[in-house]
């Protein structure tokens, strides 16, 4: 039986937009819930918009939940304070999706790596330069790299100083926000593997979120499939690929180019509702070819069939 690391369960994230006495609510993230297990890759895959990076930030903490839980190890997050949650970050890191903008360029990529070394008190001046080096070397850098500005290097380079800055602090887990999206496909695929022989070796776990896929079947374990803030299929990546469940789902397996088996591509009519104002009843109704009438008044509950969950009334 696989134990959980991280348990999110009804996570909710609201943002208000739009100029003084106009402003309205959007909810980025409504009552997501997942599980995931130790030395395992979560998958969070959907169309832009749908919620991905909100809930792979707010299930760190990087971004505050409005509402929800989150139960790490056995530690509510929800309730850390600041100086318990710094103590945490060294578990819980992040890729983030530009691998440019997210680094300082004023610091050089040795100053990059120290600064969490730094920041959480660990080790001598000496012991955190050999930290630098080593991981360094473990992503496939050169130790002449680490005196150079991340605009010296190219996309793929600074994604594994990405990846190092991750590592520096030996965390049980990482959120990786479309850590390739922006990366050519050969150099994708580098990046990929990387990421393959570091989890083998610290063996932590991922939340991989990505709109590819191609490479979320490549490197996840189980999949979530999210639409318009909302999880509406979890599933093993085998089940997953092999037979899509929700109508959402198989929509987005249609159009994998070349799947073998694959059906007729399916194309969905109309535009994803605005998350100010997701329709009454099941999100997907508006676009769904297999809609009912109890889909535009009743949202559909998670229920648990042969091994994994959809949010489906076809399934109710």
């Amino acid at each position: 039986m696989p134990e959980a690391l991280l348990r999110v369960n009804e996570l909710r994230k609201d943002f208000v937009v739009g100029p003084m006495f106009r402003r309205k609510t959007v909810q980025a993230i409504r009552g997501v819930s997942f599980v995931l297990n130790k030395g395992e890759t979560l998958g969070l895959v959907g169309e832009s918009g749908c919620g991905k990076s909100t809930t792979g930030r707010a299930a760190i903490r990087l971004i505050e939940p409005s509402s929800g839980s989150i139960e790490y190890d056995g530690v509510d997050l929800a309730s850390v304070g600041a100086r318990d949650m710094r103590r945490l970050r060294q578990d819980l890191q992040i890729i983030f999706q530009d691998p440019y903008a997210s680094l300082d360029p004023r610091m050089t990529v040795e100053q990059i790596l120290t600064e969490p070394l730094g920041i959480q008190k660990i080790g001598t001046s000496a012991e955190r330069r050999e930290r630098v080096m080593d991981i360094i070397a473990e992503v496939g850098l050169q130790a002449a790299h680490a005196a150079r500005y991340p605009h010296e290097f190219s996309g793929g380079q600074r994604q594994r100083i990405g990846i190092a800055r991750s590592l520096i602090l030996n965390p049980k887990m990482i959120v990786a926000d479309e850590p390739v999206s922006a990366l050519d496909v050969s150099v994708q695929a580098q990046i990929i593997n990387l990421m393959q022989d570091v989890k083998a070796k610290h063996g932590m776990s991922y939340i991989f979120i990505s709109h590819d896929l191609s490479v979320v079947k490549h490197i996840c374990d189980r999949v979530a499939v999210m639409y318009l803030g909302e999880v509406v299929e979890t599933a093993s990546r085998d089940a997953l690929y092999e037979e899509p469940l929700h109508p959402y789902t198989k929509a987005l397996m249609s159009a994998i180019p070349g799947r073998r088996g694959a059906q007729k591509r399916i194309t969905l009519k109309g535009d994803i509702p605005s998350p100010a104002s997701p329709p009454r009843g099941c999100a997907f109704h508006t676009r769904c070819p297999s809609a009912m009438a109890i889909c535009k008044t009743t949202p559909p509950q998670a229920i648990e069939t042969g091994g994994r969950k959809v949010a489906c009334h076809l399934y109710n």
